[in-house]
Protein backbone atom coordinates (compact mmCIF):
# COMPACT_ATOMS: atom_id res chain seq x y z
CA UNK A 1 0.00 0.00 0.00
CA UNK A 2 1.32 3.75 -0.70
CA UNK A 3 0.30 7.26 -1.02
CA UNK A 4 1.29 8.95 -4.12
CA UNK A 5 1.35 12.52 -5.20
CA UNK A 6 2.74 13.67 -8.63
CA UNK A 7 3.76 10.38 -9.54
CA UNK A 8 5.84 8.98 -6.55
CA UNK A 9 4.53 6.23 -5.01
CA UNK A 10 6.12 5.76 -1.25
CA UNK A 11 4.87 2.12 0.41
CA UNK A 12 2.69 2.43 3.00
CA UNK A 13 5.21 0.31 5.04
CA UNK A 14 4.34 -3.24 6.52
CA UNK A 15 1.83 -5.90 8.02
CA UNK A 16 1.98 -6.40 11.28
CA UNK A 17 0.16 -9.49 12.98
CA UNK A 18 -0.56 -9.61 16.33
CA UNK A 19 -2.80 -12.28 18.45
CA UNK A 20 -3.37 -15.92 17.83
CA UNK A 21 -1.58 -17.50 15.30
CA UNK A 22 -4.11 -17.21 12.17
CA UNK A 23 -3.34 -18.41 8.36
CA UNK A 24 -4.23 -15.24 6.73
CA UNK A 25 -3.06 -13.02 4.34
CA UNK A 26 -2.84 -9.67 3.76
CA UNK A 27 -2.54 -7.22 0.76
CA UNK A 28 -3.27 -3.33 0.20
CA UNK A 29 -3.83 -1.34 -2.93
CA UNK A 30 -1.99 2.47 -3.28
CA UNK A 31 -3.49 5.39 -2.31
CA UNK A 32 -3.05 7.70 -5.23
CA UNK A 33 -4.08 11.43 -4.97
CA UNK A 34 -1.95 11.80 -8.73
CA UNK A 35 -1.28 15.16 -9.98
CA UNK A 36 -3.46 18.29 -8.18
CA UNK A 37 -4.11 21.93 -9.40
CA UNK A 38 -4.34 24.34 -6.06
CA UNK A 39 -6.36 26.57 -8.06
CA UNK A 40 -8.96 24.11 -7.75
CA UNK A 41 -11.75 24.69 -5.05
CA UNK A 42 -12.62 21.14 -4.45
CA UNK A 43 -11.29 18.22 -2.78
CA UNK A 44 -9.18 15.77 -4.39
CA UNK A 45 -10.03 12.39 -2.93
CA UNK A 46 -8.67 8.69 -4.03
CA UNK A 47 -9.32 5.15 -2.38
CA UNK A 48 -7.35 2.06 -1.54
CA UNK A 49 -8.18 -1.54 -0.25
CA UNK A 50 -7.10 -3.74 2.40
CA UNK A 51 -7.78 -7.48 1.99
CA UNK A 52 -7.43 -9.61 4.93
CA UNK A 53 -7.86 -13.79 3.31
CA UNK A 54 -8.55 -16.09 5.88
CA UNK A 55 -8.90 -19.84 5.47
CA UNK A 56 -11.59 -19.95 8.51
CA UNK A 57 -13.85 -17.06 9.71
CA UNK A 58 -11.89 -15.14 11.81
CA UNK A 59 -12.38 -11.59 13.32
CA UNK A 60 -9.92 -8.56 13.01
CA UNK A 61 -9.27 -5.17 13.76
CA UNK A 62 -7.41 -2.95 11.23
CA UNK A 63 -5.91 0.16 12.76
CA UNK A 64 -3.75 2.92 10.61
CA UNK A 65 -0.54 4.90 11.99
CA UNK A 66 -0.37 8.51 12.24
CA UNK A 67 1.91 9.09 9.74
CA UNK A 68 3.41 12.39 9.17
CA UNK A 69 0.98 14.57 11.47
CA UNK A 70 -1.86 13.49 13.67
CA UNK A 71 -4.68 11.65 13.43
CA UNK A 72 -6.56 15.12 13.62
CA UNK A 73 -4.39 16.07 10.43
CA UNK A 74 -2.23 13.53 8.27
CA UNK A 75 0.22 15.54 5.88
CA UNK A 76 2.15 14.71 2.52
CA UNK A 77 5.74 16.20 2.59
CA UNK A 78 7.79 16.90 -0.08
CA UNK A 79 11.82 16.86 -0.48
CA UNK A 80 11.67 20.50 1.01
CA UNK A 81 9.77 20.10 3.85
CA UNK A 82 6.75 21.86 2.41
CA UNK A 83 3.35 19.83 3.28
CA UNK A 84 -0.16 19.34 1.86
CA UNK A 85 -2.73 18.31 4.18
CA UNK A 86 -4.70 15.27 3.97
CA UNK A 87 -6.44 12.56 5.91
CA UNK A 88 -7.89 8.51 5.64
CA UNK A 89 -11.02 7.79 6.88
CA UNK A 90 -13.64 4.67 6.84
CA UNK A 91 -16.33 6.18 4.63
CA UNK A 92 -17.28 8.39 1.79
CA UNK A 93 -18.83 11.13 4.01
CA UNK A 94 -15.13 11.64 5.48
CA UNK A 95 -16.59 11.87 9.06
CA UNK A 96 -14.59 8.76 10.60
CA UNK A 97 -10.72 9.14 10.24
CA UNK A 98 -8.96 5.66 10.19
CA UNK A 99 -6.48 5.42 13.14
CA UNK A 100 -5.55 3.53 16.37
CA UNK A 101 -8.77 4.06 18.33
CA UNK A 102 -7.47 6.70 20.32
CA UNK A 103 -8.12 11.03 19.93
CA UNK A 104 -10.73 11.63 17.17
CA UNK A 105 -9.50 8.04 15.10
CA UNK A 106 -11.28 4.77 15.05
CA UNK A 107 -10.31 1.08 14.23
CA UNK A 108 -12.08 -0.61 11.57
CA UNK A 109 -13.41 -4.20 12.36
CA UNK A 110 -13.76 -6.77 10.31
CA UNK A 111 -13.87 -10.83 9.32
CA UNK A 112 -12.15 -12.09 6.16
CA UNK A 113 -12.72 -9.42 3.53
CA UNK A 114 -11.56 -6.17 2.05
CA UNK A 115 -11.98 -2.71 3.68
CA UNK A 116 -12.16 0.36 1.59
CA UNK A 117 -10.19 3.32 3.00
CA UNK A 118 -11.17 6.78 1.85
CA UNK A 119 -8.46 9.67 1.38
CA UNK A 120 -9.22 13.07 1.08
CA UNK A 121 -7.02 16.08 0.14
CA UNK A 122 -8.84 19.14 0.58
CA UNK A 123 -8.01 22.51 -1.92
CA UNK A 124 -4.93 23.82 -0.50
CA UNK A 125 -4.10 27.07 -3.29
CA UNK A 126 -0.61 27.86 -1.41
CA UNK A 127 0.58 23.94 -2.75
CA UNK A 128 4.34 24.54 -3.57
CA UNK A 129 4.74 21.93 -6.90
CA UNK A 130 6.60 18.90 -5.88
CA UNK A 131 7.22 15.39 -5.28
CA UNK A 132 5.35 14.68 -1.98
CA UNK A 133 4.70 11.11 0.22
CA UNK A 134 3.46 10.04 3.75
CA UNK A 135 4.12 6.29 4.34
CA UNK A 136 1.99 4.28 7.06
CA UNK A 137 1.78 1.54 9.17
CA UNK A 138 -1.56 -0.76 9.14
CA UNK A 139 -2.01 -3.46 11.43
CA UNK A 140 -4.25 -6.23 11.85
CA UNK A 141 -4.99 -7.77 14.70
CA UNK A 142 -6.98 -10.90 15.26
Amino acid sequence: MSLMFAGRALPLALVLFSGPVVACSVSATSLNFGVINPLTDGATVSTTTVSVDCPETAGYTLSVSAGNGGYDQRWLVDGGGHRLYYNLYTDQSYNQVVGDGSGVSVTVAGSSGTETLHGRLPAQRTAVPGVYGDQLVVTVSF
